[in-house]
Order: structure tokens, then C-alpha cells, then sequence
């Protein structure tokens, strides 16, 4: 197993250096290996296993759900998550469908968020619940999607830090 993860990995960096560097790059590398375990979580009660396909199908799912939501705005979108496959799955359903992620510091004041949002002119955010935030809402469950998206992917994320 340890010889295949380190001709993946070689492979995966020759591919991605061999390529533009784009994000629809980067995400094409990350999620080719179907069957490899991605991450785990754990609900309180189990263990959930997650691999890079179950992951992918997610993400297409959202992403469909997304741009049927709202478009291609080619803007960007808050991103209102903690740490968790729910975050990895939005983040890149974000770029797939043609927008940009502003990934939200849930722990700044609510005052700093509603400035940022203004200055990025942001309309959306994807959150797992609800959000406090003075925009539309969509929830990470509620995005799902047959449709195709087109080939409309973003190379762009904004971020606060904690500064």
C-alpha cells in the first residue's frame, strides 16, 4: 500500500505540474482515486467513512444543486461551515458551479462578516443549518441536483483571517 500511495502521490504531482494550476485541475487529480478512503466523521453515536468517489458524486450533487440555485454568477458565494466533509463537499461545489467561495470565520463578530459580505457583493451563503448573516440561505442538505453543470468552474477563493 505504502509503494501505490507514493506513486500516486508522484503521479498526482506531475500531472498537476504538467497542467494549467487551475482549480478544475486541482480538483480532477484529488478526486480520480475512487476507492481510497478520504475522511471519516463521527456523529456521536458511529463512525462514517467517506471515500474520494463517494465524495465526488457529492460535490457534483451540490454543485448541480447550486447552479440551478442561482447560476454561474461568477461571484462569489459565502461558505458558512465548521470543519467537516460538508465543508469539502461545498467548497468545491462552490468552484464546480461557477462561483467563488468566501470561506466565513464563523468566530469573527457578526459586524466584520456583514462587512465582508458587502464589500464581496455576496447574495448566498451555503451553511449547514441556518446562518446570522443578512442574505439568502442554502442548506448543504437541501442541495442536490441531477442536471449536468457546465464547464463553468471558478479559480478564485476569498478568505478573512483571524488577524
Amino acid at each position: 500500500m505504502r509503494k501505490e500511495l507514493k506513486r500516486l502521490i508522484k503521479q498526482n504531482c506531475e500531472d498537476l505540474e504538467s497542467s494549467p494550476q487551475t482549480f478544475a485541475d486541482i480538483y480532477r487529480i484529488i478526486f480520480r482515486p475512487r476507492d481510497y478512503l478520504l475522511c471519516e466523521s463521527f456523529d456521536g453515536f458511529r463512525t462514517h467513512q467517506m471515500t474520494y468517489g463517494q465524495m465526488a458524486d457529492r460535490i457534483e450533487s451540490m454543485a448541480s444543486g447550486l447552479y440551478v440555485a442561482i447560476g454561474a454568477t461568477h461571484g462569489y458565494v459565502g461558505l458558512e461551515i465548521e470543519n467537516c466533509p460538508d465543508w469539502i463537499a461545498a467548497f468545491w461545489a462552490i468552484l464546480k458551479s461557477g462561483n467563488k467561495p468566501y470561506l466565513i470565520n464563523c468566530r469573527h463578530p457578526q459586524s466584520l462578516t456583514e462587512g465582508i459580505i458587502k464589500t464581496l457583493n455576496i447574495t448566498t451563503v451555503v451553511g449547514k443549518d441556518s446562518t446570522r448573516l443578512p442574505v439568502r440561505f442554502l442548506s448543504v442538505d437541501a442541495l442536490q441536483g441531477t442536471q449536468p453543470v457546465p464547464d463553468v468552474f471558478e479559480d478564485e477563493i476569498a478568505l478573512s483571517t483571524s488577524a
